[in-house]
């Protein structure tokens, strides 16, 4: 007696009985959902153009790029400035060169002559004066030139120098000419985007709005023709055909599975905990929070089932 209690005990395995019920709930095919009765279709929100966003945007865009551009012309400008700067430097240093050259050279043409009429014992005579007169006017006549081509230089450099700012001048103009033409083309670009993307929401929504009047009236025409239906099954037949809606079908549906599954789960587990010592079973079932949640219904049929048993 003692082994077999043993042996009817041993007959109940939980971890068995959960994985044949995840096979059971598989063995059971799913309800399909129902589709969803509405459209579906959402109308777009039309665009905007707020011409200042739309300005800041592109100033954005082309700031940069012009930005460059204005140091680049700034760059050549300065490197412009520096050459000029240089040359007036060199001409300086070569006028006063060339200062010194005359000095020394007329000098060494006055000793000469000074020279020159001590040996011929004529330092005091007007032939000698003279000659000194001479040289004294050529020296300041080759200082006035020198004078001269210094002046016309840095004249000329000056020049180059005001050239050089007035093409600056121009070239900045000319950057900000092309900058408003660019803008203004890109502006003009974004606007005509607007329009397009406008018309072709508001052509997009058009269709929505008609897709949205066929689809209620189709809506409308089914439960006409539904109603008709039933009113023609209830002359024939005297009272209402049921009828339910796509969702109270499918929660039906699903009921009904979940039905079929505590049943075939049930069917399962009855013959184990029949098999088992009646105040076994009992125990286990009590503490078998799995079977509970498992079972439904069934778990008190079992239980009860249990209870009635003589032993």
């Amino acid at each position: 007696m003692e082994e077999e209690k043993k042996k009817k005990q041993s007959s109940y395995n939980e971890e068995k009985i959960v994985k044949e019920f995840e096979k059971i709930e598989q063995s059971v095919p799913e309800v399909e959902a129902p589709q969803d009765d509405s459209l579906q279709l959402e109308k777009k929100e039309e665009p905007t153009f707020v011409q200042e966003d739309v300005e800041k945007q592109i100033e954005d865009l082309l700031a940069a790029t012009y930005a460059q551009k204005q140091q680049n012309t700034e760059n050549e400008k300065q490197q412009g400035l520096t050459s000029l700067e240089e040359s007036k430097k060199k001409a300086e240093e070569l006028y006063a060169a060339d200062l010194e050259k005359a000095e020394q050279t007329y000098h060494a043409y006055r000793n000469q002559a000074e020279t020159d009429a001590l040996k011929r014992g004529l330092a005091r005579s007007s032939i000698v004066l003279n000659q000194l007169d001479g040289i004294e006017q050529q020296k300041a006549q080759s200082l006035v030139q020198i004078q001269n081509n210094l002046t016309q230089t840095l004249q000329g450099l000056d020049a180059d120098m005001q050239q050089l700012e007035t093409e600056y001048t121009q070239a900045m103009q000319q950057l900000d000419l092309e900058k408003a033409q660019e803008k203004a083309h890109m502006l003009d670009e974004k606007y005509q985007e607007y329009l397009t993307t406008k018309q072709e929401v508001i052509e997009f929504n058009n269709k929505v709005e008609q897709a949205q009047k066929e689809w209620e009236a189709q809506k409308q025409q089914t439960a006409y023709n539904q109603a008709l239906k039933n009113e023609e099954f209830k002359q024939e037949y005297g009272y209402e055909l049921p009828y339910q809606t796509p969702q109270e079908e499918y929660e039906a549906k699903v009921n009904e599975r979940n039905q079929t599954i505590q049943d075939k789960k049930y069917a399962y587990v009855k013959p184990i905990f029949e098999a088992m010592e009646k105040d076994e079973a009992i125990e286990i079932l009590k503490n078998s929070t799995v079977l509970k949640e498992q079972l439904g219904i069934h778990y008190y049929d079992l239980m009860y089932t249990l209870q009635r048993r003589l032993s």
